[in-house]
């Protein structure tokens, strides 16, 4: 087994870190590229304005959420949006339900951490469930001063306004990108 874990390591590609200027020019330049940095900047501007327009409020959770929420390839973004939006609706609650049956210890939080892997697991949401995880980590792990129920159920809250902002961000941009292909498509007939 540690043959097998060595031999991963030591065939890891370090040519990865290479830096290629012609390849990160054509990247920058790429339109999907250039759509994921602005929905990225949209959202993240519009968690910021409720974070500093609600200050006595978690809303700085909606920022770490939407960032999260939003896919870089338009391709199946809808999807994965909606994978991570469950997954951090998941681990937003479970982290909320553990936090209000127990409090914080280390106890509720890995057997927080270990229902969000199970219940993620059964639901496929794959890569998402790190998305949860974070989720999980934000609702639960709270401040000595101010940890009560009521803070880890607006943080639960946050979590989810920062994933609707997310969501709609990627379908507003996904029926425009849809509207230019089938204009196109008819353009093209005529």
């Amino acid at each position: 087994m540690a043959s097998k874990l060595t031999q991963k390591i030591t065939s890891y590609p370090l040519n990865r870190y290479r830096v290629d200027l012609p390849e990160f020019i054509e990247t920058v330049g790429n339109k999907y590229f250039l759509l994921y940095l602005i929905k990225c900047l949209l959202g993240a501007s519009a968690c910021f304005w409720l974070y500093q327009s609600f200050p006595n409020h978690q809303y700085i959770w909606s920022l770490v959420s939407v960032i999260l929420v939003i896919a870089p390839e338009d391709k199946d973004s809808i999807k994965f949006s909606l994978n991570r939006i469950e997954a951090n609706i998941i681990g937003a609650t479970i982290g909320m339900v553990y936090y209000i049956a127990a409090g914080i210890n280390l106890l509720t939080l890995l057997l927080s951490i270990l229902t969000t892997i199970a219940i993620c697991t059964l639901f496929r949401l794959g890569n998402s469930t790190r998305t949860a995880l974070a989720a999980v980590i934000i609702v639960t792990v709270l401040e000595r001063e101010r940890g009560n129920w009521h803070i880890a159920l607006e943080r639960m809250l946050s979590v989810f306004i920062g994933c609707m902002i997310g969501v709609i961000i990627t379908l507003v941009f996904y029926m425009i990108n849809r509207s230019g292909k089938h204009v196109k498509s008819e353009d093209v007939a005529e």
